[in-house]
């Protein structure tokens, strides 16, 4: 009896010890786009899909076709406007609505909207299917500093498309537009 007393106090210390604090896990009341995105990562890795991205800066164009693209530099915009941070609890307003497509299907969509101006993430907005899968997910950021400001617009349609569109104002160079609009292929 005392070595399974033993045992079982030996394997709480441990694992209680060895636990991992992982804020990605943590509860808040908004969307998880790292958990979302590592997930489309690997399915995309999966699938072996691939990428077209039409490139543009200030009305110049480059096309650049990726068989094997990296995954996570095409979803780290998307990562890096996470609000599900224990810092972020609060700072949002939620709102949802079910919608109807032309097909009758339900959808629902769910909104976050940032409380205050100095939140680089200003609007998330999270639409699903009638299964409850993420059809897309709309973006809005707005950075502004002492010198320039930057107001980005990121769409990510689940599995076919990501549209990421950029101003940047800067007191020096002027107004500048930039993105890139990548289309998903099918399996290479």
């Amino acid at each position: 009896m005392k070595k399974i007393l033993l045992i079982v106090f030996s394997s709480i210390i441990f694992f209680s010890c060895n636990k991992e604090e992982n804020f990605d896990d943590a509860v808040t009341p908004y969307f998880r786009l790292k958990s979302f995105f590592n997930s489309e990562m690997k399915r995309m890795y999966a699938e072996k899909r691939t990428l077209n991205e039409v490139c543009e800066s200030d009305g110049s164009f480059d096309e650049l076709i990726y068989p094997y693209p990296d995954w996570y530099r095409a979803f780290e915009p998307f990562v890096d406007c996470d609000i599900n941070k224990p810092e972020l609890n609060g700072k949002y307003s939620v709102d949802s609505a079910l919608t109807k497509n032309s097909y009758g299907d339900t959808r629902m969509q769910v909104n976050y909207r940032a409380k205050e101006k100095n939140l680089d993430t200003q609007i998330l907005t999270v639409k699903y299917d009638s299964l409850h899968n993420v059809v897309s997910i709309h973006i809005e950021v707005l950075s502004e500093g002492k010198f320039s400001s930057v107001e980005s617009k990121l769409d990510y349609v689940s599995g076919k498309r990501i549209l990421i569109k950029s101003k940047e104002n800067s007191w020096m160079m002027g107004e500048s537009t930039y993105g890139t609009d990548g289309k998903i292929g099918e399996k290479f």
